[in-house]
Parts: structure tokens; sequence; C-alpha cells
């Protein structure tokens, strides 16, 4: 899931321990909420159906067509609109369940500097070719990084590896630049990935659903 710039190597999933179980479990928990939304929403829609259809039937025993379709129209577009705000309730629960992988993520960035170390390491293994890596990193968090620089170096040997400060590094994750691009590995940016992969498979789930209703 990292984010790489003007070079198109395939990229490695993401590899780093803490990283890789906290966005694991939470897709598995926005799936779950996910999944049980979308079931709610269903069942709501064949109720409806089952009402329409029963009311239809009275209404024909006792010759109340035109009343039938003014109340048959206003039902169905009441379950439109539940099934439509469980919709948009799925996307919530996606979104808040990064967030809670956010949040396990930067505790552990924050209390163990091989966090950071495991970040880096994912990031530079996306790098093939290149005689220099510069790594930036939040001057927060530079020390930390520079503390490791043996075995930073030992996984790049023969390659100039320079460690850098940089403000506009968000705390806990790093750039990578060199010749062969330039590879974002910022939790934030990796997370903003993810979210929006969720949302997109979540969206398209919704329009099969919806498709397959209509059939």
């Amino acid at each position: 899931m990292l984010v790489v710039k003007s070079t198109g190597s395939e990229l490695p999933p993401l590899t780093g321990g803490i990283i890789k179980r906290s966005v694991l479990d939470a897709r598995a928990e926005a799936r779950r909420l996910a999944s049980e939304a979308r079931a709610e929403a269903e069942r709501l829609l064949a109720e409806a159906r089952g009402e329409v259809e029963r009311i239809r039937s009275e209404a024909y025993a006792t010759g109340y067509e035109a009343g039938l379709k003014e109340f048959t129209a206003r039902l169905l577009d009441l379950q439109r609109r539940r099934a439509a705000m469980l919709s948009d309730a799925e996307r919530e629960v996606l979104r808040l369940a990064l967030r809670i992988a956010e949040k396990i993520v930067g505790r552990e960035i924050e209390t163990r500097d091989e966090t950071l170390l495991d970040i880096a390491r994912t990031a530079m293994r996306s790098i093939r070719h290149a005689s220099a890596i510069t790594i930036c990193v939040n001057p927060a968090d530079a020390p930390k990084l520079e503390r490791h620089r043996e075995a930073i170096e030992t996984l790049r040997r023969g390659q100039l590896v320079n460690i850098v400060p940089d403000t506009r590094v968000s705390p806990g994750g790093c750039i990578l630049e060199s010749e062969s691009g330039i590879v974002d590995a910022q939790l934030d940016t990796q997370l903003r990935v993810i979210e929006q992969a969720l949302l997109d498979m979540h969206d398209t789930q919704q329009r099969d659903a919806r498709h397959g209703s209509l059939e």
C-alpha cells in the first residue's frame, strides 16, 4: 500500500508487523459490520416487497387500485431511503475502523523504534535500482532511525543511505527519494489508500446488490 511516484515498478504489499496486523484487523471488522448492514438492508427490502404484495391483494379485492398505486410508491420510497441510510452507515464504519487502526499504529510507533525501522525497510524494498537513497523523516523520528542505521545499510549494501530530517513528513512515517522515484511511506498516506480501496469495494458491492434486486 505504499505510494510511489515516477516509477512503474510493482510495489510489495504493506508488510510492517504492527501495521499489517492493525490494518487487517480493521479490514476484517469493517467487512463484518458492513456485511451485517447489507443483510439488514436486504431484509428491509424483502419485507417491503412482501407488504406491497399483501396490500396489492387486499386492494384488488376491495377495488382501491388507485390508492394502492400511491401507497405502493410511498412504501417503496421509504424502504429505499432506509437502505440508503444503512449504506451510508457502512461507509462510516469503514472509516471508523481505519481510524482505530491508525491510532493503534501511531501508539506503537511512539513506543517502539523498531516499528519505524520496519516501515523504512518495507519502503526500501520497493526501490529496486538506485545507487543512493534518501530517507526523509520527521525531525522527531530522525534520532530513532539513526540508531538503526547499521540495520538499514545492511539491507542495501553498496548503496549510499542518507537520513534527512524533514518537517513535511508526518511523525511515524517516511518518504524515500532516489533516481528510481519517490516512495511515500507515511502512515496517513498508506491508510488513505487502504480506505479508498475499501470504499470503492463497498460501492461496487452496493451497485451489484441494487442491480440484483431489480432482476
